[in-house]
């Protein structure tokens, strides 16, 4: 009897022990793997720079080198636009620059055609600006007509703008199309420029580019 007592008693020892021991190691193990849990749900994916679809890759070393090598062999072909004229000039220059933006030929076509476009509109932008100045006599005295001639030609910018980001909005989102949108603001006036250029007769060897009576010295 006295024996009976003593297991029963040892027996209900080994249940409490084993009923604190599960309550103390069970807690801690629901309390680790609750913020496990909760930032399983609260999780947020992350993207790398680069892993985007949408997000070209940056320009690399030969990219930028070879948009160096655009401009060196654009002021090349500025310094022949007398000579080739301003249809052969700007066809040398957008074949060219489709080169250095890896088009093809369907794709170059397309861009000799915005190309023309933006020109186009250059010019009208330009008449506008002359329309908007007449109507006024500038007159540096006066900041009405300071202001006037000044807005007219804020204008003018905004077209001009408006215009070559119509044509370097249809680019390839590519590093090389990158480079040139950010400078087509400036590869647009170059080319303008260089077609004035070649709407002026070539000069004669020897003649001196103030030479107002044309003749040769």
């Amino acid at each position: 009897m006295d024996k009976r007592i003593i297991w029963l008693g040892l027996i209900g020892l080994v249940v409490i022990a084993g009923s604190v021991l599960f309550r103390t190691h069970g807690g801690r193990s629901s309390e680790q793997s609750r913020p496990a849990a909760e930032a399983s749900e609260n999780s947020v994916e992350v993207v790398r720079p680069g892993a985007g679809i949408d997000q070209p890759a940056r320009a690399s070393v030969a990219d930028i080198r070879e948009m160096n090598l655009l401009w060196k062999d654009l002021d090349a072909l500025k310094q022949e636009a007398r000579k080739l004229g301003p249809a052969e000039y700007q066809v040398r220059c957008v074949r060219r620059t489709a080169k250095f933006l890896q088009l093809a030929d369907d794709a170059t076509a397309q861009f000799a055609r915005n190309v023309d476009g933006v020109l186009q509109d250059f010019n009208k932008a330009r008449k506008r600006m002359e329309m908007a100045q007449a109507q006024v006599a500038y007159n540096p005295e006066k900041r009405e007509s300071v202001m006037h001639y000044r807005a007219a030609w804020d204008q003018y910018s905004k077209d001009r703008r408006a215009a070559v980001e119509r044509v370097s909005s249809t680019l390839a989102s590519t590093p090389r199309g990158q480079l040139f949108a950010e400078q087509s603001l400036k590869w647009v006036m170059r080319l303008e420029q260089g077609r004035g250029e070649g709407n002026k007769p070539p000069r004669r060897k020897n003649q001196r580019a103030d030479d107002t009576n044309g003749k040769a010295i």
